[in-house]
């Protein structure tokens, strides 16, 4: 798994064990007093990680970064700096906490001290790649790392034996992924979106927000401003992705679907001139995203890839993959068609993989009211058989937040939905433009009544690109224009079309055969598809064995497997296979 991971003990005791030294590389580990890290970067866009100690105003500074910065080149001329290492260890020496909000793009990383013997621990602002950490207060030491199973080498490296958190395995189990910071080992926390932390020995890591989701205070701008402010900022995000490619002499790659947001990604590039690029998509042969998304593409003079999923034996052959690539945080089936689709590609032809990813944050879908209100978990719930074992949990995360969009994104899209770009990072960089910062936290503050239902980033659509409104949105099944959401806002007409769905849907379930407005059929994939549902049995008779410390566990999910959905099966194979490669 790419990234990196460290020890922060006094006198370096405690050391990153043997099993996870790279096999080659002086430069790949780094013993900085009483910090041991080690890298296991991805070998595409070098110029953007770092791992070395840079000297920085006034002080000298390890740093280790990963990802991609997209605004690296205009921050580097900024401050004068002759390359990205010098550059961070310049603006952390200034401010470890705060640092990383000057910079943009998909990063994580961790910066040393070396004369305070401090350090800091980040990631980005959304929290696109995920990074875990452990302190130990026996030994003074924390622990940190991009991989779960890391993590849990390291700590029995130490001496401590790692455990199952059994009200993280009961959110896997509802949610299908984390409703707060949890991870499935006891004790080790997922750092959160926008966040830094402070590390050093002997002291419990102390965690420090740099960035915040404020959706609370409202722009007073006029409508106009508001639509013309959002495509500047979108053409902005846009525009930086695709130039970072550019910095390496890769063509670009973009995922696109019958939706909204991967198309929108598509037509402000178009827009501002980049070409060169290859669109994916992938999903049932003949369903609606195929079609529209071909269309498309074509008519953007873009080259377009189909992978056809039919009959979903990609499930049955991607669960410990998916697990390793997300370290089961989240539901295996939701990034197996994305997974088994990204390696087929040669990534050594192509740069990021851009993509409309948690557009949420943005254009507003978690909104349904003019006004913000509560924060509520239960709709969120792939199963809710269990949730009454998490309440107390849940509700408490509930608290931390002043509204349902607020919750909503930092649990369900930072710890989730973002699955499609942590799934792809053990492949390439990945690109994701509305979360870009200047977007997405100006985004936050757009008065509710605009964001309902979409309504300002429609608007935006038809000013700027009144093309892209010529293709189906497979969400609606009509065009996107603000003609059909008020069409869709009308009792009378949304009484009809959904009685025209539920029909459809009968139909296609009296034929057997797949609904074109589903790019991923799984219940009929397991109903007809004798292969996959064997794999799925088989697995069946391992949950007690592997569940067998938590006996009360073992029994919950041994009923939602025989009782459940395909996809309550897949919250407890993924919690299984989870369980399995962390050894817990």
């Amino acid at each position: 798994m790419s990234g990196f991971c460290g020890i922060v003990s006094p006198g370096a005791r405690n050391r990153i064990p043997s099993q996870l030294l790279p096999g080659a590389g002086a430069d790949a580990v780094g013993a900085k007093g009483d910090l041991h890290i080690r890298n296991a970067f991805i070998g595409k866009f070098g110029e953007d990680k770092c791992f070395s100690t840079y000297r920085g105003s006034d002080k000298t500074l390890f740093v280790c970064h990963d990802g991609v910065t997209l605004n690296a080149k205009e921050m580097k001329r900024s401050f004068a700096a002759p390359d990205l290492g010098s550059l961070l260890a310049s603006i952390a020496a200034k401010d470890m906490e705060n640092f990383p909000s000057l910079l943009r793009g998909g990063f994580a990383g961790f910066v040393w001290d070396e004369s305070l013997n401090i350090g800091s621990l980040y990631t980005n602002h959304f929290g696109t790649r995920f990074l875990y950490y452990y302190y130990a207060e026996r030994l003074g030491a924390t622990f940190f790392a991009s991989s779960l199973a890391d993590i849990a080498v390291m700590l029995r490296s130490a001496g401590i034996e790692p455990k199952l958190d059994t009200t993280a395995a009961y959110s896997i189990l509802s949610f299908g992924y984390m409703f707060d910071d949890r991870t499935l080992i006891e004790g080790v926390r997922k750092l959160e979106a926008g966040c830094s932390m402070a590390i050093e020995p002997r002291e419990k890591p102390a965690l420090h927000r740099y960035f915040s989701y404020d959706n609370e205070t409202i722009h007073t701008d006029s409508l106009g401003d508001l639509i013309d402010g959002f495509y500047e900022r979108m053409a902005q995000a846009v525009r930086q992705g695709f130039e970072k490619d550019l910095e390496y002499g890769y063509p670009h790659v973009s995922l696109l679907s019958g939706g909204l947001d991967s198309r929108m990604v598509l037509f402000f590039a178009k827009k501002l001139g980049f070409e060169n690029i290859l669109t994916f998509t992938f999903g049932q042969s003949g369903c609606a995203d195929e079609r529209i998304a071909s269309a498309i593409s074509r008519d953007l003079g873009y080259d377009h890839l189909f992978r056809v999923l039919d009959g979903g034996d990609f499930l049955s052959r991607t669960i410990e993959d998916c697990v390793e690539a997300n370290d089961g945080m989240i539901i295996y089936a939701g990034s197996a068609h994305a997974f088994s689709s990204y390696r087929m590609l040669d990534w050594g032809k192509y740069g990021l993989l851009h993509n409309g990813n948690l557009a949420d944050a943005s254009q507003g879908d978690y909104v349904e009211t003019d006004y913000h209100v509560k924060p509520s978990a239960e709709e969120w719930a792939y199963s809710r058989r269990f949730l009454p074992r998490i309440e107390e949990a849940v509700n408490d995360a509930l608290s931390r937040f002043p509204n349902h969009e607020a919750f909503a994104i930092a649990t369900r899209g930072s710890n989730a939905i973002v699955n499609g770009s942590v799934s792809a990072q053990g492949f390439t960089e990945t690109d994701e433009p509305f979360l870009y910062p200047d977007l997405a936290g100006w985004a936050a503050g757009i008065p509710p009544k605009f964001k309902k239902g979409e309504y300002l980033f429609l608007a935006m659509i038809e000013k700027h690109f009144p093309e892209a409104t010529r293709y189906v949105w497979q969400k609606w099944r009509l065009k996107p224009t603000l003609i059909n959401k008020r069409r869709m806002e009308s009792p009378p007409f949304r009484f009809v079309h959904r009685g025209r769905k539920a029909l459809g849907y009968f139909v296609d379930g009296i034929l057997g055969r797949p609904s074109r407005w589903d790019m991923n059929p799984l219940d009929l994939w397991y109903k007809n598809n004798t292969d996959l549902c064997g794999e799925f049995q088989k697995r069946r008779g391992i949950i007690e064995e592997r569940l067998s410390s938590r006996p009360g566990l073992a029994e919950d999910c041994a009923r939602l497997f025989d009782e459940g959905s395909f996809l309550e099966k897949a919250q407890v194979l993924t919690l299984v296979a989870a369980v399995t490669r962390l050894d817990l």
